[in-house]
């Protein structure tokens, strides 16, 4: 992990202003994955962005995702993750401990009720910074639905040094063949981290300002 260049610790000392929220350290990450991640707690925040998302997204996608994770830091968001894994485990702990007579049985409850709890909540936060982002930024959000077609969809076809230069019209094609064609399947006890493709794609259509760049 490295300091990130000098053009995207402009991009977030400027969405930082946007945001109102204090200047958070910005690092690369050499990973084979595509993506970006905000993490620390009130003390020290910071935002990782991998190798690969970076090489892959134009400047007004990479302002969009970086755009989503400042939010995420406005919102405290690594904080009640934090909070809430803690939690949980603590219950966890205190049952098995004083309780150990009905470990097995809690154990179960565990893996299908408190286990799923944290994934549920990480996808209703997710949910929440990109709508932060597009209702404090809403420009950027044509870019954020670009962003997540080219990382959830496009990259499992498209080399990921060529997903930068995909046309706008790949683009609008990818989003009506989600939207039209995928199956959502819904449902509080998955283990999902983050809503899917197509749930985010619906939301943030009704945001969007920018149409005209599908054309």
């Amino acid at each position: 992990m490295r300091r990130a260049s000098q053009d995207i610790i402009l991009i977030v000392g400027d969405l930082s202003k946007k945001f109102n929220v204090k200047l958070s350290k910005v690092y690369i990450i050499n990973d084979n994955f595509l993506n970006a991640f905000a993490f620390g707690n009130i003390i020290f925040r910071g935002i990782a962005v991998t190798l690969p998302l970076y090489e892959s997204l134009t400047q007004e996608e990479l302002t969009a995702v970086l755009s989503h994770e400042i939010a995420h830091i406005k919102n405290y968001d690594p904080e009640i993750m934090l909070l809430t894994i803690f939690s949980i485990n603590s219950i966890y702990a205190t049952v098995i401990y004083y309780l150990p007579l009905i470990s097995l049985f809690f154990l179960i409850i565990y893996f299908v009720i408190l286990l799923p709890l944290v994934f549920y909540v990480h996808r209703k936060i997710e949910r929440r910074a990109d709508l932060t982002a597009v209702k404090v930024n809403p420009e950027i959000t044509y870019w954020l639905e670009s962003s997540l077609i080219k990382i959830g969809y496009l990259s499992r076809s498209i080399p990921t040094n060529m997903l930068r230069y995909v046309l706008p019209i790949q683009i609008l094609l990818a989003k009506e063949f989600i939207l039209n064609n995928i199956v959502d399947k819904k449902g509080v006890f998955s283990f999902r981290t983050h809503p899917s493709l197509k749930e985010r794609l619906l939301y943030l259509s009704q945001y969007e300002k920018q149409k005209m760049y599908y054309i």
